[in-house]
This record gives structure tokens, C-alpha cells and sequence, in this order.
């Protein structure tokens, strides 16, 4: 691997990182009221957003942008519809008032899938590409 596309990895991968942490910064520091959902403050808490930022950031280390957007993506997005959909008073008795953790996490494992789809479609293509050039 060459010096440039080394430091284009190393910067991809501070981009990714430093996206996670404006997420995090948007939802403690500058709007603390989106703290306050569920399924955001429970991201939080749990460090969940620091391990999305780790399994997202590390594979931009060695050229995988696609992966890292498809997981920053899925775990912001995800966030919406675990607090829009996560709500069950019907089992608010038993302690289990709110499902956004699952679905949060369901949408982050489907968001992983989705970049390894990526990944291996774009090498298919980079490889086509390279048979027809020769």
C-alpha cells in the first residue's frame, strides 16, 4: 500500500470517528433534550455509540469507506425508529415498557450486513473493471 491512499485511510478513519463523536456531542452537549429518548440515552449509556464508532472507523483503516458510512449511518438511523416504534405500555408492568434498544440494534446489525454487501459489490466491480483494462 502506498503513502497516499495510507493517509487517505487515517483521515477517513479520524472522519468517521469525529462523526460519532459530533452525534454524540449534538445529543449531550448542544440539543441535552435528545438525551432524554429512550433509545438514544440508552445508546449512550450502554457505550454503544463508542463501539459502533470503533467497528465503523477501524475497517476505514484499511480502505472499507463503504462499510464505515453503512454502519455511521445505521447508527444514527436507527435511533429514529427504536424511539418511534419502541414504545409498548402494554408491557410497561413487566418492565418492559420500550423496545427501541432491540430495534436500534437490529437496525445496526442490518446496517453492518448492508456494508459487507457493499464492500463485496464494489470489489466485484473493481475487479471487472481490472480484468477488461488487461
Amino acid at each position: 500500500m502506498d503513502k497516499k491512499r495510507t493517509v487517505v485511510n487515517i483521515a477517513v478513519a479520524l472522519a468517521v470517528g469525529c462523526a460519532f463523536l459530533l452525534v454524540w456531542l449534538i445529543g449531550r452537549r448542544f440539543f441535552p433534550q435528545l438525551g432524554k429518548l429512550y433509545t438514544f440515552d440508552w445508546v449512550l449509556r450502554r457505550k454503544l455509540l463508542l463501539a459502533a464508532a470503533v467497528i465503523a472507523a477501524v475497517p476505514a483503516l484499511f480502505g472499507k469507506f463503504r462499510f464505515s458510512c453503512s454502519v455511521f449511518a445505521g447508527s444514527c438511523l436507527g435511533i429514529v425508529p427504536g424511539e418511534l416504534l419502541g414504545r409498548d405500555p402494554a408491557g410497561a408492568q413487566f418492565g418492559l415498557g420500550h423496545h427501541g434498544w432491540w430495534i436500534w440494534i437490529a437496525v445496526f446489525l442490518v446496517s453492518i450486513a448492508a456494508g459487507v454487501f457493499f464492500e463485496i459489490l464494489h470489489g466485484k466491480k473493481v475487479k471487472r473493471k481490472t480484468e477488461e483494462g488487461t
